[in-house]
């Protein structure tokens, strides 16, 4: 006889093992992919009565935010439009839950993982360098990369670079949770590391690579025993940055002149203070002001700004509008107002917090707050949350997805006290 729990758990495990490889097809396959894992966790956590996943701080605050959020989009000026991004966000949050479980149940399946994100991560970084150097309009799939950024593998979404940066921190605490410090380890994170740090400099996303910089000083200065080998691969990095930016045209281009050309603005075109990031992300961030101004407490609505971008009382010019204002904390004011910005701050003073406290101790009298392998998982909430660069959409399911793979490995760490 068919046992459909441990069917499920196996089938679980299976679509988490895919949600890497899914992400290169754009937002719908992952999307698909978590929607079904968060009904099959759901439906084991009544059946076997997992409620010792929900009683915790995690699942407490996300979940009840969750409830915010949808009764915010009900109230608000579009709650069609606006539900559809808040109604079913609490399967992020069961996400998460599912992925500590699976954990909890086989501890061997971090190893799994990290060997199927580092298969994807090689793939990824192959096709990379193919498109640089060999094709530049087109992938190894025949997906389109007009431009000088990189798509993905299997999609002509041009993110390479923020995948790749956003992911890299989850794949090394893998690699250290299963393999330590063994030599193997050790050669290959360091080749990784520096085709990596290249690839998203060359991707031409300068968010993607300001990300990264976030990250590796965050983990040099807080990992304990692979602090060196990181300091040297991203000094070696640096330097082979330096000499392609000034041996090839294309990437001077696009990481440092028109960087530099953003930068440059009429201030008597800006009445409101110095421009943020350039003009275009001034403009949207100004836009959003004016929302948050119209309702500071409750915002006008999850993932509403770019509905309302073009109403008159929160236009400031012809570059106001866009899909978001690209800065999460300015589009949490906007969208959600000060209650659930708020709790988004909290998160990320806690992580400054506790790093800070983790750094004095490490340093004062050897003991720490947090493993190398948490250190790693943490970083991903850092630059996802970090608040001095532009950023995508907060409620993006891609995006959001992002945000919340790496929530599950954190948990099981903190609640089993794993490595």
């Amino acid at each position: 006889m068919i046992n459909f729990n441990i069917l499920n758990t196996k089938i679980i495990s299976l679509l988490i093992l895919f949600i890497p490889l899914s992400l290169l097809t754009g937002p719908f396959i992952p999307d698909l992919l978590i929607s079904i894992i968060a009904l099959l966790f759901l439906y084991l956590s009544v059946s076997h009565n997992l409620w010792i996943y929900y009683k915790n701080i995690y699942s407490f605050v996300f979940f009840s935010s969750c409830m915010y959020l949808i009764i915010r989009s009900i109230f608000s000026d579009l709650p069609f439009e606006s539900l559809r991004s808040s109604l079913f966000y609490f399967r992020f949050g069961l996400f998460s839950l599912a992925v500590w479980y699976i954990i909890d149940n086989n501890p061997s399946f971090v190893k799994y993982f990290g060997f199927a994100l580092l298969i994807v991560f090689v793939a990824s970084i192959i096709d990379g360098y193919y498109q640089y150097f060999i094709d530049q309009y087109y992938n190894i799939f025949h997906f389109k990369s007009p431009g000088v950024r990189m798509s993905l593998l299997f999609s002509d979404k041009m993110v390479l670079g923020n995948y790749l940066s956003r992911l890299f921190p989850l794949l090394l605490a893998c690699l250290l949770y299963s393999y330590g410090y063994k030599k193997r380890f050790l050669v290959i994170s360091a080749i990784l590391l520096i085709l990596i740090d290249i690839l998203i400099y060359v991707s031409g996303e300068r968010t993607a690579f300001g990300l990264l910089i976030v990250s590796t000083i965050y983990i040099i200065f807080l990992i304990s025993k692979y602090k060196i080998l990181r300091l040297v691969t991203f000094s070696i990095s640096l330097i082979v940055i330096f000499i392609l930016t000034f041996s090839l045209p294309d990437i001077k281009e696009r990481n440092i002149d028109q960087t530099m050309e953003q930068l440059q603005f009429n201030e008597q075109d800006f009445d409101q203070g110095p421009v943020i990031f350039s003009t275009q992300h001034h403009s949207h961030i100004i836009g959003a002001i004016n929302m948050f101004k119209d309702n500071p407490f409750f915002g006008k609505g999850p993932n509403l700004f770019k509905f309302l971008c073009n109403y008159e009382k929160y236009n400031y010019n012809e570059l106001t509008c866009s899909t978001h204002p690209h800065q999460i904390y300015i589009q949490l004011l906007a969208e959600t107002g000060l209650l659930f910005f708020s709790v988004v701050s909290c998160i990320f003073l806690i992580i400054i917090f506790y790093s800070a406290k983790h750094l004095y101790l490490n340093y004062s009298t050897g003991s720490k707050v947090f493993t190398d392998y948490q250190v790693c998982i943490i970083s991903c909430f850092l630059i996802s949350l970090w608040p001095l660069l532009p950023s995508l959409d907060f409620f993006n399911n891609w995006n959001s997805i992002l945000y919340f793979l790496p929530v599950g490995f954190y948990l099981h760490s903190v609640y089993n006290k794993r490595p």
